[in-house]
């Protein structure tokens, strides 16, 4: 039989009673158990661990600089206020059901609020909790993003906006409402730009739109055309068709340039006869005019009138007629027409 016993913590080797027979030997084996009780820590092989309801813990535990480690979680009693002790620096604990952290100067941080995160001493947008709005800002293209959903803008509402360039000091152009406005109401941009530079209208629901220019329509010469008719007949080629947005037609009678006209073109009539011009849009008569009495040429550039006309296409022509019944001529002229 061994002479002694191995205890199953620290291993200490204990004389078996009435079994050890050399008392030397039972001391020896004694001040070795006494000498290992005197440094054990209860780590591993040092004594049994110690368990939770062995730790009466009545001061603060100090880690001595070490962290804290394999924590499931952190459980904070919640106090009735603030800490505010000199010892509360640099603690984290929950106050009136919120988490707080006392910074280096003592000063008790705010950091949650309820169910989210107490942003209101650095500004927050409220409404956002519990819903699929956000605002996200992309460092790739430097451009905040607000949306209703993921990938679905939402609507803003603000004051005045200020755009500028995307460079230091840049000066901006600020969009703004009239201070008294009497209604609300929404503009809407064209669905694309023009192909060509173009003015831009607005109608009565606001939607903008281009307004196609509309290009000065010109006819052929009247060449040296020439009547004795006392009826009003046509001028040769002195016929135009334009499309109108709406606004004034400006019509002119010019010369058409050609060098054996001199001057430019010309109207004339024989001594003591007088020419009757008419300017007629779809068949209606809107300008008249006589020239003659003597045999004369007039500058036909002094023939120019806006047409007031609604949307529409229209085609314009020049009439004459003789009263004499001698020969009145339409030399070297183009009629012109184009809206304002």
């Amino acid at each position: 039989m061994s002479t002694t016993t191995q205890t199953p913590y620290m291993s200490l080797q204990l004389p078996t009673p009435l079994v050890e027979v050399s008392p030397f030997a039972g001391a020896v084996d004694i001040n070795a158990a006494f000498t290992t009780v005197d440094s054990h820590d209860h780590s591993p092989g040092k004594g049994s661990l110690v368990p939770t309801a062995g730790l009466n813990i009545n001061a603060d535990l100090s880690f001595i600089g070490n962290n804290a480690t394999n924590l499931r979680s952190a459980k904070f009693q919640n106090q009735t206020s603030s800490l505010s002790g000199v010892s509360d620096v640099g603690c984290i604990y929950m106050s009136g059901g919120d988490l707080y952290f006392n910074s280096g100067a003592g000063q008790p941080v705010h950091m949650t609020s309820g169910a989210a995160l107490n942003l209101s001493s650095a500004g927050s947008i409220s409404g956002l909790s519990g819903t699929t709005a956000a605002l996200t800002y992309s460092s790739a293209n430097q451009t905040f993003y607000f949306t209703q959903n993921s990938g679905i803008s939402a609507l803003i509402s603000s004051s005045a906006l200020t755009l500028s360039a995307p460079t230091s000091g840049a000066f901006g152009i600020t969009l703004q409402s009239p201070l008294a406005l009497a209604l609300a109401y929404t503009i809407t941009l064209p669905p694309a730009a023009p192909t060509v530079t173009s003015p831009i209208q607005m109608d009565s629901s606001g939607n903008l739109s281009f307004i196609t220019p509309v290009p000065i329509q010109v006819s052929a010469s009247s060449g040296t055309f020439a009547t004795t008719s006392t009826s009003f007949v046509s001028v040769t080629n002195l016929s135009v068709s334009i499309t109108s947005i709406g606004k004034p037609v400006m019509i002119s009678i010019v010369p058409d340039g050609t060098a054996s006209a001199g001057a430019g073109g010309y109207l004339e009539t024989n001594a003591g006869d007088i020419m009757n011009l008419i300017i007629q849009r779809n068949g209606t008569t809107i300008y008249s005019t006589n020239v003659g009495g003597q045999a004369q040429m007039v500058v036909p550039a002094m023939i120019t009138f806006p047409d007031r006309v609604g949307a529409g296409t229209y085609t314009y022509t020049v009439q004459v007629r003789s009263q004499a019944g001698n020969f009145v001529s339409v030399y070297y002229c183009m009629l012109t027409a184009y809206g304002l």
